[in-house]
């Protein structure tokens, strides 16, 4: 009786919180659960039909819509929003219309602390109740605790990299760092690599130009050079014949030979034959019998007579240094002496065999005689090198592999191994761990692996039992309303700066410490993953700065930023863009308004930097857009140094310090102060300046991973300079203003790529109109969460006097708007720098009235 009354109390006592916090949970990513107030049934009711009812016995008959739809609903079954429903079972709709429960079961009208399918309790917090969508959630994608690669995305419980890209060396710090779509030793997919002469497109091996792969064989490529190979000229197996060259890709005839039977390949030919004399057809006869390969002749005025034909001795291939002493296979007659073709040798020294072998492709013969490749190796083009399937040099051999590092199989649960030369892997979890979606091996996933009623926390099974209102965070009782590593939430640290009350982080805004590289403007910025990284600038006397420094938000110090190696020189409005595990910093210019195309690679580990190649690089240009693909930086935009915006896209490969322009067939051409957003495969590019005056409409899209450019459907309005963010489903744009008009504009839209259809968004709450001006002069933006973009600072009306230091943020699922108060310090910060850190929004130093500053402040949502 008392085991009852205990179960009781505690269902109680369940029921209770969550009709306490039920207001305060987040939405879904399905919507199950939508926020409103403790009781609201209309909450997230079409405001097309009349809403979700607000009882139990409302069957929404004032719309004939919802007659129709409802008519056959049975005595136990509810009209909600147009659908019969359960309100003893259905999550969305349960106990009354509206009332969603936090990825829970519905279980007689009550959300219990059951988890519904497809979610989990990864926090183990009552009050949240099952809050984690294992399909979608990148940090417990499928599992509590799987973590997906930088750039990855769940779906499905499962990491996948974006199309194109792949996480080929299992190292989730760095992201999907492959572009399976062009690399040719991870081509399609890791580890696939292509053979010699062979180049990878949209992911698959291909010969390159001018090559052919004629014995089917993957280990040699494509191994044949269709435009000079006689055996094989244009294409394979097309045989010019004896006598004939290739070039270009054409047969033609040798020296002082001619095709005269027009049917079979060849030229058999000689011009010195009588009866083809010079030409096919010109008969030599009676007195002038002989021919000496131009005229008919009565006697040999030059050469050695052999026959009826008057021959050279010293380049005649049929009488080499005498009448009817024919060169052997792939020899020509020089001086009179049989001697081999370029790229053939007699490597036997048996007259009789020519020269046998072509050391353009003799593994045993490459190159020369007596150059062999070493075991594993093919010779191509004379050189040799690994095969395919034998991509790793070892030294003494090509293998799969040399050692385990250049083994994977995209299981982190397994142990890697080189044996022999070949890539092994070992039984999932051999030690007895779970394996946690492919990820890595944990004593627990979930719950279910745990026994003796512990549940699984941090991957480890602990006991569950906590006491005095504590919940369990990682294997530890904690206090949730006061502790600030864990405020609200497990895990959710407060920061530097702030405590933890009522469950909430206080305050929003705290200040950052002063930089220790001094007041400045203009830099390049960006976010590192454990760093904010700021590089060059100017100070207050327009002097061009060649430094940097790095603030962890964690520990809320600074650290300096390394010059060793080849650091870019002095600029101000670079753009500065992490791939995962280096900063690349690339353009910008000089105060006068020149612009600069050049740039460097920072990396952290060593604190060094590298120049990066200008070969193929794109123009000067200040301040252009990057963004990282997951295995190359996207540069688009930017003004050139007469301030007009720069035409065309360009991706770096920082592995191979290699440039690659953008296709041009779409391309929109330069447009300054567009809005733009990347979505992980999408750069979407919107409004703006075309050729840099008037404004436009027009919305363009460009995927790296196809090299192809679209024209969507325009937007609602034209206008520049407007706030724009990708928020993980929409490109939303807001704000910008219009040429001629003294006002900025206080609305906006929302993009639905897979409807190519734009949306309003709510005009209730919005912050104050305000544009982002050209050149990152004032105005951020951030995705801080899936559905919800910050909006902060900018341009009022007024032009540069109507300095904005508020903003607000953006819920695309509720289409709803909540204010952002002002920074604390009320600095202008014009061209400062603003990095949003995966928790905080970090923004520092700009220009404070006529001077810069070297101070910053810290935003937590």
């Amino acid at each position: 009786m008392s085991g009852k009354l205990s179960r009781l109390l505690w269902h109680i006592l369940f029921l209770s919180l969550l009709a306490m916090v039920v207001s305060g949970c987040p939405a879904l990513l399905k919507d199950d659960f939508q926020k409103g107030a403790a009781g609201d049934a209309s909450v997230g009711g079409n405001s097309g039909n009349g809403g979700a009812s607000g009882t139990a016995g409302d069957t929404g008959k004032d719309a004939d819509a919802d007659v129709n739809q409802c008519a056959n609903c049975s005595a136990s079954q509810t009209c909600c929003d147009n659908a019969c429903v359960d309100l003893n079972t259905d999550e969305a709709n349960c106990g009354s219309c509206g009332h969603g429960c936090p990825g829970t079961i519905c279980n007689s009208g009550s959300c219990s602390n059951s988890c519904a399918s497809g979610f989990l309790d990864c926090d183990h917090n009552v009050v949240t109740g099952c809050e984690v969508n294992a399909a979608t959630d990148t940090d417990n994608c499928g599992s509590c605790g799987v973590k997906c690669a930088v750039g990855a995305t769940c779906e499905n419980g499962s990491c996948k990299c974006a199309a194109g890209s792949a996480d080929c060396d299992g190292d989730p710090t760095n992201g999907c760092e492959t572009d399976i779509g062009t690399d040719a030793a991870n081509c399609g997919a890791c580890g696939k690599s292509c053979g010699a002469n062979e180049e990878c497109s949209t992911g698959t091996c291909g010969c390159a130009a001018g090559f052919a792969d004629c014995n089917s064989d993957p280990n040699d490529g494509c191994e044949v050079d269709t435009t000079s190979d006689p055996l094989h000229c244009g294409s394979c197996n097309n045989d010019c014949g004896q006598n004939s060259t290739c070039s270009a890709g054409s047969c033609g005839c040798l020296t002082g030979y001619l095709d005269c039977d027009s049917g079979t390949p060849g030229c058999e030919t000689a011009k010195t034959d009588p009866n083809n004399c010079g030409s096919c057809g010109t008969i030599c006869s009676g007195s002038t019998s002989l021919c000496d390969g131009t005229s008919c002749l009565a006697t040999c005025t030059t050469g050695k007579l052999c026959g009826s034909s008057c021959v050279d001795t010293q380049t005649d291939p049929n009488n080499c240094g005498g009448c009817a002493v024919a060169v052997g296979a792939n020899q020509e007659c020089v001086n009179g002496t049989p001697t081999c073709l370029a790229n053939f040798a007699d490597c036997n020294g048996q007259a009789p065999d020519g020269c046998e072998v072509d050391t353009r492709s003799d593994a045993t013969h490459c190159g020369t005689c007596t150059t062999a490749c070493k075991p594993g190796a093919i010779c191509s083009s004379s050189q040799c090198q690994c095969a395919a399937t034998t991509p790793n040099d070892c030294g003494s051999a090509c293998q799969e592999c040399c050692d385990a590092s250049q083994c994977s199989d995209a299981n982190g649960c397994t142990t890697n191994s080189c044996v022999g030369g070949s890539c092994t892997f070992s039984a999932v979890c051999a030690g007895g761990g779970v394996c946690c979606g492919q990820q890595a091996c944990f004593e627990c996933c979930g719950d279910a692996d745990c026994t003796g009623g512990k549940v699984c926390s941090g991957n480890t099974c602990v006991s569950s039992t906590c006491s005095g209102g504590t919940v369990l965070c990682n294997g530890v009782c904690v206090d949730l309303t006061n502790d600030p590593q864990n405020c609200g939430g497990c895990g959710n640290s407060c920061g530097a700066g702030r405590t933890c009350s009522t469950s909430q982080c206080t305050p929003s805004w705290v200040t950052t410490p002063t930089a220790p590289i001094g007041a400045r403007s203009r830099t390049a910025y960006t976010w590192t993953g454990t760093n904010v990284f700021i590089w060059g600038g100017e100070d207050a006397s327009k002097q061009l700065l060649a430094n940097g420094a790095r603030y962890d938000p964690a520990a809320n110090s600074w650290s300096s930023v390394g010059t060793g190696g080849s650091p870019p020189g002095a600029r101000e409005l670079a753009t500065a863009v992490w791939t995962g595990s280096t900063v690349v910093v690339w353009g910008g210019g000089d105060a006068a308004g020149a612009a600069y195309n050049s740039g460097s690679i920072y990396d952290p580990t060593t604190s060094t930097w590298k120049k990066m190649s200008i070969t193929g690089a794109p123009p000067a240009m200040r301040a252009p857009v990057g963004v990282w693909t997951g295995s190359r930086v996207l540069f688009w935009g930017g003004l050139d140094g007469a301030g007009a915006p720069v035409a065309g896209a360009w991706l770096y490969d920082p592995g191979n310090d290699a440039w690659t322009q953008a296709s041009k067939t779409g391309d929109p051409g330069g447009i300054a102060a567009a809005a733009t957003g990347f979505s992980g495969t999408t750069l979407y590019i919107y409004g703006g300046q075309p050729s840099g005056s008037g404004q436009s409409s027009a919305l363009y899209s460009y995927a790296p991973g196809t090299d192809a450019w679209t024209t969507l459907t325009g937007g609602w309005s034209s206008r520049y300079a407007a706030f724009a963010r990708w928020d993980g489903s929409y490109f939303i744009v807001w704000g910008g203003k219009k040429k001629g008009k003294p006002n900025a504009f206080a609305d906006g839209k929302r993009y639905d790529p897979t409807g190519d259809a734009w949306t309003a968004m709510s005009d209730t709450g919005v912050p104050s109109s305000r544009r982002v001006p050209p050149l990152r002069k004032t105005g951020w933006t951030a995705r801080i969460s899936s559905s919800q973009t910050l909006i902060l600072g900018g341009l009022g009306p007024k032009a540069a006097t109507d300095i904005r230091t508020d903003g607000a943020i953006y819920t695309s699922t509720t289409n709803t708007w909540a204010s952002v108060k002002p920074w604390p310090s009320g600095e202008s910060r014009l061209w400062g720098a603003g990095v949003w850190t995966g928790s905080e929004f970090v923004l520092w130093g700009g220009i404070n009235g006529a001077a810069p500053t070297a101070t910053g402040e810290r935003f937590r949502p």
